[in-house]
């Protein structure tokens, strides 16, 4: 198994997007749009999620440390929520991501979808983080 991260990490890190935030274990499709060239969008599976990061499955390989627009529809909703991300983190075909709000106003629509959700959080202990 490969893991690639962005920056050192030991048992005593925490990322700067923090694994303190309660995570949630979901099952969605996003869109993952991609602003190099050329441009193009992927489409992906959300694993967990949480109000500073992602936790994503695409087949196609992203590099760790480009951005990234996520495009994410909350469930009975036309509407839909872009966040930029940072590529955090990869392990195989699953990827990392660091939210990246550019307002506060893009924090506050994320806080609303996760509360729109609300399944049970992920525990993680200690040894899953490292």
């Amino acid at each position: 198994m490969r893991r690639t991260q962005v920056g050192s990490k030991n048992q005593n890190d925490i990322y700067p997007f923090g694994y303190r935030k309660p995570r949630f274990d979901l099952n969605f499709s996003v869109l993952l749009q991609i602003d190099a060239q050329p441009p193009r969008v992927i489409d992906a599976r959300c694993i967990n999620i949480s109000e500073d990061g992602i936790a994503i499955a695409a087949i196609e390989e992203l590099v760790v440390g480009s951005v990234v627009t996520v495009v994410m529809t909350a469930p009975n909703s036309s509407q839909s929520i872009r966040i930029p991300a940072k590529v955090n983190s990869r392990d195989e075909k699953q990827y990392g991501f660091v939210f990246l709000f550019p307002s506060e106003i893009e924090r506050q629509s994320l806080q609303t979808y996760l509360s729109s959700i609300r399944p049970e959080p992920i525990r993680l202990s200690r040894t899953e983080l490292a």
